[in-house]
């Protein structure tokens, strides 16, 4: 959790396309975009090399994206809390009826699981190996988008929004498939109004993002994405 945080200050602060290459740097050859006039600006010349910086074109501003903030409020409680507290503790701990307390999560965090799963979420607490699955997805693929996401959305950087639309579109998958094990499966939980708000916004906001991403294919260019009032 603390790494994802601290890559997304350092691509924030690099700017990560951004960042100098040396021209006669056989790794920039694949890094850096084709030259041209508007795209490359020269910066200095360092002894024989000369270095220059990748300019983005302009971009409508977070604070007039309130759809962005939110969308941004629900990535980052997902990378805090979810995806590295909650899920993780359903993979280091193969057995809430008989373990020992991980270093991570926290011990107060892993009672706070299991008092939701032993009240509400039957589901969570058997840990069936399709369940484990999706949280395995959450751990290993979900928690570094939700990384390069955040810095895409404060940014306003493009190339996100392939990213987006996969991650709504598997993240709906798994949510209904849960949805459906607690309401006819063998887990099928006691408190459905409970459990169905509690997941009621990993529905909505991969809509949102869906949404957000299908307007255009450059969503965050002001010719293709007004600025929202």
């Amino acid at each position: 959790m603390l790494a994802g945080f601290l890559l997304v200050v350092i691509l924030y602060l690099s700017d990560f396309q951004g960042i100098f290459f040396p021209v006669d740097d056989p790794i920039s050859e694949y890094l850096k975009p084709v030259p041209c006039p508007s795209a490359v600006q020269p910066k200095k010349t360092v002894g024989s090399k000369k270095q220059y910086m990748v300019s983005h074109p302009p971009t409508v501003p977070l604070s007039k994206r309130p759809m962005d903030i939110a969308i941004l409020i629900f990535f980052g409680i997902n990378l805090l809390f979810i995806t590295y507290i909650v899920d993780l503790e359903q993979l280091v701990i193969a057995d809430p009826q008989h373990f020992n307390y991980p270093l991570w999560p926290p011990s107060k965090l892993v009672d706070l699981v299991h008092w939701y799963g032993r009240n509400f979420d039957p589901v969570l607490m058997a840990r069936p190996a399709w369940w484990r699955a999706t949280i395995w997805i959450d751990a290993l693929f979900f928690g570094p988008f939700y990384v390069f996401a955040i810095y895409a959305f404060i940014k306003g950087r493009n190339w996100i929004r392939l990213g987006s639309i996969i991650w709504a579109s598997v993240m709906l998958t798994n949510v209904t498939i849960i949805l459906f094990e607690e309401v006819q499966g063998e887990h099928a939980s006691p408190a459905l109004a409970r459990v169905f708000l509690s997941n009621a916004a990993w529905i909505i906001f991969p809509l949102i993002v869906l949404y957000r991403m299908a307007r255009s294919v450059r969503p965050f260019d002001p010719a293709s994405n007004h600025p929202e009032k």
